[in-house]
């Protein structure tokens, strides 16, 4: 079984733990519709802030619909076979996104729009990858830099995204 290592970002708190893809992207696992929850393993539960582990376990199920931000805690990509399989040429936008008070900074890449609303009504799926990201957290000085945040579109309070980006248009 495949298990990707991942930080889940909820309104309350973070969770660390290993997400079970089973050779599937964390971006398709999570928008699988088949199920409402996501299955974990070797779960850390700590504060929003950071400032202390409230439990530690060793499986656990995780209503998706409420994880605002997935991070995989890997740079190298989950599932390779996958990403060439799935690839559409896109445009590509610098991002900045407002997710259950977290800071998203990256790139967005879209197909049909340069509108945020037609953008998360039509285009993006409930969770949409932003590459080359960081992530400002509550009470951590340091931004987290990642090749890719999942975003759940139903947290999203603030998004904006400049004009493409020259050369990936």
């Amino acid at each position: 079984m495949t298990e990707l290592r991942t930080i889940l970002a909820t309104y309350e708190h973070l969770l660390t733990a290993d997400v079970p893809t089973n050779g599937q992207r964390l971006l398709d696992t999570l928008n699988d519709r088949t199920s409402d929850f996501l299955r974990v393993t070797n779960v850390q539960l700590v504060q929003r802030d950071g400032t202390g582990c409230v439990a530690s376990v060793p499986a656990a199920a995780i209503r998706k619909a409420q994880i605002g931000l997935a991070i995989p805690a890997s740079e190298s990509h989950e599932a390779r076979d996958k990403r060439l399989a799935c690839f559409v040429q896109k445009k590509e936008y610098e991002a900045i996104l407002l997710v259950l008070g977290y800071v998203v900074r990256g790139r967005l890449q879209l197909r049909d729009t340069d509108d945020p609303v037609v953008a998360l009504c039509h285009e993006l799926q409930t969770f949409f990858p932003i590459p080359h990201a960081s992530v400002s957290l509550p009470g951590v000085p340091d931004d987290v830099r990642t090749k890719v945040v999942l975003v759940n579109s139903s947290f999203v309070s603030f998004f904006h995204f400049d004009a493409p980006v020259r050369g990936r248009a």
